[in-house]
């Protein structure tokens, strides 16, 4: 994995097709449903390096792609017209002059018609000291408005290298910054006001952190108050332990507030490489904590209490899944309720990285869930590289999953809201060449037995099919019909079929080569209706998302 230095985190009577998979022990509550991948001739390098999502919005970045310059940086922006539409790209975007080597999209954060964007090699106002870009939303496009920079700029500052938006606050990290000391760190604040432009309003250089901290490798604010992490800080003696860093504005005056680290510190625990904020709550990785085991890695919840945060909980992934160098804690992602969190050197699930997924219940938090790459295998070590999650979508970024077709990089949607779900893979099919597309579906064990039937459409995934009033969100036409009748043929291969005792199956689509080539940006739609069958006669109780399938170069 191609990292800056060596600092850790760089870092979903008709019948149609059945389909499910095990996602490690996943239940219900978090559908796959989409994978976002390269299309057609656009490459990437590590399509998923950053995630972020608000509303029916997603954007991917690859900030090695060579979409337009070497290593200039790319973020794709993707969109849904709601819960029962696919996902669909929309644009890419880039900075306005696309240099070789400035890893746009580095990091991502977006609040509602806001999007940062951060660039750290950019040399904007001094030689690869970063820069930061801020695109605004007008209707359904995205547009660069403002370029953000540091006033004084240190070399190498690493400028962008985490970013953060809420509240009209917009926080730029810049680990590497020299001003206090080498590689100490700064962070960089800016508020938008309103009117289209964000102003500057300060450059924070933490002096609770040592020389070498990197202050600034994660940033996280709810719009009052701004943390840093700094995962190289020395803590009671011990190198590279870490720390955390809450920054608050009295008087007009942005101060350091309080220093957070680890119950107990250990050497390169690296407390504060990924954290996140709620409205009552701070999540902190230390992906190199022992407290669980040999580097196992911990992330340490803190409560909010008044001005300052107070340890509530320290967490670790389930027995079954340690394993030595699990790095848990390499990203997290919370709501006040939800937390997810990356851990990228998972032993198991067929040597894959993976997820974890906790809930709050009270002052407790549980773990409930464990999300692996839905394909699995040794190619997913990076699946929970960087994570997103709102109170409809967890999203999942994999800039190492391999496609031998569109290069590197992947970045997985999950429902949170969904029990019966859908997802293809690949999503993406060269006319030419032809591919078996994965049908996978999932509901609850409790529907285990139930008849599953997918049904397609080749014209949109608007809702005109109902039957016994559940509504399919599929088109009637001729791939409707095909989808039918060639029900269990070789082409649609396991279109129906019953739930396993886990509430899954999976079918596949034989798409043939050589199909004419005005078939290019057709997309095929699916989804699948649920049919009970332990009463006295079938009932359609449920139907899936719908699922696109696109036709390409």
């Amino acid at each position: 994995m191609q990292m800056l230095h060596q600092r850790f985190a760089a870092r979903r009577s008709a019948a149609a097709v059945a389909l499910t998979f095990v996602l490690g022990s996943l239940a219900s509550a978090q559908c796959p449903v989409a994978k976002v991948s390269a299309q057609d001739s656009t490459q990437t390098e590590r399509l998923g390096w950053a995630v972020a999502t608000h509303g029916d919005w997603l954007f991917v970045s690859d900030p090695y792609t060579n979409f337009a310059s070497s290593d200039s940086g790319a973020v794709f922006v993707y969109n849904r017209e709601g819960p029962e539409s696919p996902w669909k790209r929309t644009q890419i975007l880039t900075q306005p002059t696309p240099v070789d080597s400035d890893l746009f999209g580095y990091s991502l954060a977006v609040d509602g018609d806001v999007l940062l964007v951060g660039a750290v090699r950019q040399s904007a106002t001094g030689p690869l000291s970063g820069a930061a870009h801020v695109f605004r939303r007008n209707d359904s496009t995205w547009s660069h408005a403002q370029t953000l920079s540091p006033p004084n700029p240190t070399y190498k500052e690493e400028f962008g290298y985490a970013v953060d938006v809420e509240g009209g606050l917009l926080v730029v990290g810049a680990p590497s910054n020299g001003t206090l000391g080498i590689r100490q760190g700064a962070v960089y604040v800016w508020r938008d006001l309103g009117f289209g432009f964000a102003t500057f309003e300060a450059a924070i250089y933490p002096t609770s952190v040592q020389s070498q901290a990197e202050a600034g490798t994660s940033v996280a604010t709810d719009g009052v108050v701004i943390v840093a992490g700094a995962p190289f800080d020395t803590a009671n003696g011990k190198g590279s332990a870490g720390s955390v860093v809450q920054f608050g504005k009295v008087g007009g005056v942005w101060i350091e507030q309080q220093r957070i680290v680890a119950p107990v510190p250990e050497t390169d625990g690296q407390f504060g490489t990924a954290i996140d904020l709620a409205p009552s709550y701070l999540a902190a990785g230390s992906p190199r904590d022992d407290t669980f085991g040999a580097q196992e890695g911990t992330v340490f919840l803190y409560a909010r209490t008044a001005a300052s945060w107070s340890l509530a909980q320290s967490i670790a992934p389930a027995a079954a899944t340690l394993a030595s160098t699990v790095a848990f804690g390499s990203s997290v992602a919370m709501t006040d309720d939800a937390l997810v969190v990356g851990y990228l050197e998972q032993c198991c699930q067929g040597d894959a990285a993976g997820v974890a997924f906790w809930e709050r219940n009270g002052a407790i938090w549980t773990e409930t869930k464990q999300i692996f790459a839905p394909e699995g295998g040794s190619d997913d070590k990076s699946f929970g590289f960087d994570v997103a999650i709102t109170d409809e979508l967890i999203v999942v970024g994999a800039p190492e999953d391999s496609d031998p077709l569109y290069r590197y990089g992947s970045a997985v949607i999950f429902d949170r809201t969904r029990t019966d779900c859908l997802y293809a893979s690949p999503v993406n099919v060269p006319v030419g060449q032809g591919a078996t597309v994965s049908l996978r579906s999932y509901s609850e064990p409790a529907n285990a037995g139930d008849l599953v039937m997918v049904l397609g459409s080749a014209t949109s995934s608007l809702s005109t099919i109902s039957i016994d009033g559940v509504a399919l969100p599929l088109t009637l036409d001729a791939y409707t019909v095909l989808t039918a009748v060639q029900a269990g043929s070789p082409t649609f291969s396991g279109t129906v079929a019953t739930f396993n005792g886990a509430g899954q199956s999976q079918a596949f689509i034989a798409v043939p080569a050589g199909l004419p080539t005005a078939l290019v940006g057709v997309s095929l739609y699916h989804a699948y209706a649920r049919v009970a069958l332990d009463g006295p006669v079938p009932v359609l109780v449920a139907a899936s998302n719908p699922i696109a399938v696109r036709l390409g170069n």
